[in-house]
């Protein structure tokens, strides 16, 4: 399961490194594009496709090209790879799992007249996942 998001997100940067290429030197060609990325020439031309199934290039006889589109999406990108990052913050079993301890070992310290004293209560909790 892991993997396959794994994969996903590598796709996803990769589509957005193309895309900054095309912005930055439009119009460019797939040769032009895998010379400076190192990706593969079959890499790039499905990073292209997808980009272009989204309507954020169009090809043109020089290379690709952005579209009237293109801007929206640089404009919304970051606040929304910020929405799936909170998400996948929230999901992280790990942190869940330290929360629950915290809570289950409550540290109370204790003025006994003379010196601190811990006194550690415990609390059984149901953890799964």
């Amino acid at each position: 399961m892991m993997s396959k998001l794994e994969k996903e997100v590598n796709m996803f940067d990769r589509h957005l490194e193309i895309l900054r290429l095309v912005i930055d030197s439009e119009p460019i060609g797939i040769v032009k594009m895998s010379d400076q990325t190192g990706y593969a020439h079959h890499k790039v031309r499905y990073s292209l496709r997808a980009l272009e199934e989204e309507n954020l290039i169009d090809p043109s006889g020089q290379g690709a090209i952005t579209t009237k589109k293109t801007n929206e999406f640089i404009e919304q990108v970051d606040g929304k790879l910020g929405e799936v990052e909170d998400k996948l913050v929230t999901m992280k079993i790990e942190d869940s799992y330290w929360l629950v301890q915290i809570f289950s070992a409550v540290i109370i310290c204790v003025d006994d007249g003379s010196r601190w004293t811990r006194v550690i209560l415990h609390h059984q909790w149901n953890y799964s996942n």
